[in-house]
């Protein structure tokens, strides 16, 4: 058994919070979170704090237009994006919580991933 995996009741409500930062020192442009939920997570009615587009268990956040440092003298405020789901499917075992953060000064997409296990009682 994975010791990452969380446990999580069916008809449980779940956030998920992210915290976007720019660490750099340069503004970054066209900033976008990309969030895929299992096939045993529902969005939760009103279950999202900001405009995306929901395709089925993928959710396209509209993208950060520009964010500058959020650190230094003049800091820009970090964005919180915050999803609510409930767990629906009972005896569905394993699934994974996947969000992938592009933005126009990063490399590569940042990728968070968190693993769940869904049980009845």
């Amino acid at each position: 058994k994975n010791a990452n995996t969380q446990q999580i009741k069916v008809g449980s409500p779940i956030r998920y919070s992210f915290l976007i930062n720019n660490l750099g020192s340069a503004p970054d442009r066209n900033i976008q979170l990309v969030v895929k939920l299992p096939e045993q997570l529902q969005l939760a009615p009103n279950g999202l704090n900001t405009q995306a587009n929901v395709n089925g268990q993928l959710i396209t956040f509209e993208a950060i237009s520009e964010l500058r440092p959020t650190t230094g003298a003049a800091p820009d405020r970090p964005r919180l994006i915050t999803i609510d789901v409930v767990a629906t499917k009972p005896g569905s075992g394993t699934g994974t919580v996947e969000a992938v953060l592009n933005s126009q000064g990063r490399a590569q997409p940042q990728i968070y991933s968190d693993n769940l296990q869904f049980y009845t009682n």
